[in-house]
């Protein structure tokens, strides 16, 4: 499900996990001035209410220039798919399906590009493939909302993907941010690629 301008409260409650982990008093200034409080966020996650994207656009403002940033976002993303995973009543698995590489690769990305609209803020998912290298395109993303960057900025899909591939398919994978819409105004999405 993809609620334009709303994120699943997990991705916040992550991400603040994450900076406290690097950076306890810039973990501090956020929850107070956004008002960010773990039991807040918990009882959203109860009522099944989904926050505003502003919210986490707001918070990875704060993170521009961090020297932990990467870390911070790539660690963020993968505990995110991890505490999502247990809240689902089936978990995905092709794990025990004995199918090609290139093919068990497809349909892993194309079932995480559906587990990650919770996440997306109303940006759009699509998996391309060239030959036999994947990739994943994301129009919209949080992450480089009001944002220019030398380098690519998404990093939390990154760690997100990488653990929902290594969780579903038991394959590890290093999917890697090539183009970022944070890095130029004119391209209108960024573009991960997946090597398996």
């Amino acid at each position: 499900m993809v609620l334009p301008g709303k994120v699943h409260p997990l991705l916040i409650i992550s991400l603040l996990d994450a900076i406290r982990r690097f950076d306890s008093p810039l973990y501090g200034k956020v929850v107070r001035e956004h008002a960010l409080t773990r039991s807040s966020l918990e009882a959203l996650l109860e009522d099944g209410v989904f926050a505003s994207a502003e919210k986490i656009i707001d918070v990875n403002a704060r993170l521009h220039g961090h020297p932990e940033y990467h870390a911070i976002q790539h660690l963020a993303g993968k505990n995110t798919f991890l505490a999502y995973l247990d809240t689902l009543p089936h978990r995905p698995s092709l794990l025990e399906e004995i199918l090609p590489k290139p093919v068990k690769a497809g349909r892993t990305l194309k079932a995480l590009s559906t587990m990650a609209g919770p996440f997306l803020g109303g940006a759009r998912v699509n998996v391309l493939r060239s030959k036999d290298i994947w990739f994943v395109e994301l129009a919209g993303s949080i992450f480089a909302a009001r944002w220019l960057s030398l380098f690519p900025v998404c990093t939390f899909y990154e760690g997100f993907f990488e653990e929902g591939f290594r969780e579903i398919s038991g394959l590890p994978a290093d999917i890697e941010e090539i183009r970022c819409t944070a890095t130029d105004p004119n391209i209108s999405s960024c573009l991960f690629e997946v090597k398996v």
